[in-house]
């Protein structure tokens, strides 16, 4: 399946920052883009968040079933934040991907 989708050609919405929210994602989804990303989030902030029980940079992660496919776009500089981050967010929230 993977490889029919990247047989065709797609559009697909860039991350942005600041502008890539749920609402936005489901309004390019209505006008044709057939994959979207999540916003810039900290991979410390996903992890930190986890093990806190907060949310402030786990709810830019979250998406409703509407959005997919998606893809959460996660930063940071330590490989193991990164690694501890995407394992968090696959695991509570099962997106189509991670890009990093």
């Amino acid at each position: 399946m993977a490889n029919d989708f990247l047989k065709k050609k797609f559009i697909g919405l860039a991350p942005m920052a600041g502008f890539t929210d749920s609402a936005f994602r489901m309004l390019c989804r209505g006008f044709g883009a057939d994959l979207v990303y999540t916003e810039l989030i900290s991979a410390r902030g996903i992890v930190e968040d986890y093990k806190s029980g907060g949310d402030k940079s786990f709810r830019l992660a979250r998406f409703s079933g509407k959005e997919r496919p998606i893809l959460v776009q996660i930063f940071g500089s330590e490989p193991e934040i990164m690694a501890e981050a995407s394992k968090i967010i696959i695991d509570k929230l099962n997106p189509e991907g991670i890009d990093i």
